[in-house]
């Protein structure tokens, strides 16, 4: 045999120890801990279970981006919520392949709904909405191993929530998650039934013309701020202009950061506060992290509102605005 010719059996085995060399080569160290990764980037069918509520979901995640996909049976249309630096866009895709924002299909439903789809898609919106995805994204980075077989499983807490990851022990993919929160309350059982890796990452995006919750919320706020008096919105626009540090009409996460350190907030709280607003504020079509005086001002009538106030509440609202931001409770009348 020709020292240059190989057999397909010889290739296949040669085959083998290339790859058996290059995991060994590439696999992380004993005490690294796969588990962030293993949640980010790849594929799944999960059965999400909570209280009485157990529903089959597909989902992608890419990045910081994840993709929940419900499939109403009755219709042949899915139901899809994008979660994106924890803000969420819901949309209904028909099997046509038209599109429609979910809160004019759930408006249609509340007048009309003869095969009762309704009590299914507020199920999925409900457990969903329970599943603090970047929180326990998070809390994985800093899980502890608590067993290494016949699987591996880890728990991890955050001040609201405590997280229990079981995982394959040989690949570390996850079988399954337990979300209890804290001081009680109903769990969130996640069952991972199917997971394959993601070769690349993918462009998760919601169809044209779709808002995020946080959109829709922004310009209710923004509505209410528009019936306020004329010396609010001004008293509005001077502390605007105030937070504008460099006086180019946008706001920046440095801009947040100066004013919050000049309103006596700590270095960290105030970087941590700038970073949170621009995680939510921030897209890939922007990004610069400089928003407009109306994007920062709606974003954050809508982050200081509770439920003792609104928008709608001038008075209050200014003095929250004030008491953040120039760190007293006072209330300038121009």
């Amino acid at each position: 045999m020709p020292p240059t010719h190989m057999t397909p059996q010889l290739r296949r085995q040669l085959s083998d120890e290339a790859r058996r060399l290059f995991f060994k080569a590439h696999e992380p160290p004993p005490d690294a801990l796969p588990l962030p990764r293993a949640l980010r980037d790849m594929r799944a069918h999960l059965l999400l279970e909570r209280g009485d509520d157990a529903l089959h979901v597909q989902l992608v995640g890419s990045g910081e981006d994840f993709l929940f996909r419900y499939h109403l049976e009755p219709i042949g249309a899915d139901v899809l919520i994008l979660v994106r630096h924890g803000a969420s866009t819901k949309w209904i895709t028909y099997a046509t392949g038209d599109h429609e924002a979910l809160h004019v299909f759930l408006a249609e439903l509340a007048t009309h709904d003869p095969t009762r789809l309704k009590r299914h898609v507020d199920a999925f919106l409900e457990v969903i909405g329970h599943l603090e995805l970047h929180d326990l994204v998070v809390s994985s980075t800093h899980a502890r191993r608590q067993q290494e077989s016949p699987t591996a499983v880890y728990s991890a807490s955050t001040p609201t929530m405590a997280y229990l990851f079981e995982c394959d022990a040989a690949t570390g993919v996850p079988i399954a998650i337990e979300c209890a929160p804290v001081g009680g309350g109903p769990r969130t059982s996640i069952r991972v039934t199917y997971y394959n890796r993601l070769r690349a990452p993918v462009s998760l995006e919601p169809p044209p013309g779709v808002a995020s919750d946080l959109d829709h919320m922004m310009a209710a706020a923004l509505d209410a701020y528009a019936s306020w008096s004329a010396d609010g919105k001004r008293e509005v626009q001077a502390l605007l202009d105030e937070i504008d540090h460099d006086r180019d009409g946008l706001i920046s996460r440095l801009d947040v950061v100066e004013q919050l350190c000049e309103a006596a907030y700590a270095l960290d709280a105030a970087r941590k506060t700038a970073a949170e607003m621009t995680r939510l504020l921030c897209d890939r079509g922007n990004p610069s992290e400089e928003f407009p005086y109306e994007a920062f001002l709606g974003f954050w009538l809508v982050m200081l509102a509770d439920d003792s106030r609104g928008a709608h509440d001038e008075e209050d609202m200014r003095r929250a605005l004030h008491q953040l931001f120039r760190g007293n409770s006072a209330v300038v009348r121009l």
